[in-house]
């Protein structure tokens, strides 16, 4: 493989590997796309796999969030009550019991995303 060329355009390196000693004849690099492309795309048989995986996934898993989250807001009543008032303190109980995921999807599957069972704030990065 020849080796690569790196070129700075607005302080990002570019590296640009040639790589015409691998396809010669695929001067447009068509053949390499479509081999790059290839890779990334699923069958659909795959796709319906990874989808009633999570379908089922999440039979078992949005329930459980459900009542966690509304276990949380009864909890966040209670805590405004004897707080007097306080609306951070309800915010503060309720905030991880109502925010985050309540199905699992195929991304989640396959690790590409977190599956936030207790949510965060959203002013938190």
């Amino acid at each position: 493989m020849s080796p690569s060329t790196s070129t700075d355009i607005a302080g990002e390196t570019l590296r640009v590997a040639l790589v015409t000693e691998v396809f010669p004849n695929d001067l447009e690099g068509t053949h390499l796309r479509s081999l790059l492309a290839g890779a990334r795309e699923e069958s659909t048989g795959e796709a319906a796999g990874w989808g009633a995986l999570s379908a089922l996934s999440s039979l078992v898993y949005a329930p459980v969030k459900v009542v966690y989250a509304v276990g949380g807001l009864v909890v966040g009543g209670f805590a405004w009550l004897f707080s007097a008032g306080d609306n951070d303190v309800v915010r503060t109980v309720t905030t991880p019991a109502v925010r985050g995921d309540y199905v699992v999807t195929p991304e989640h599957l396959r690790g590409e995303r977190p599956l936030e069972f207790i949510g965060r704030d959203p002013g938190y990065p």
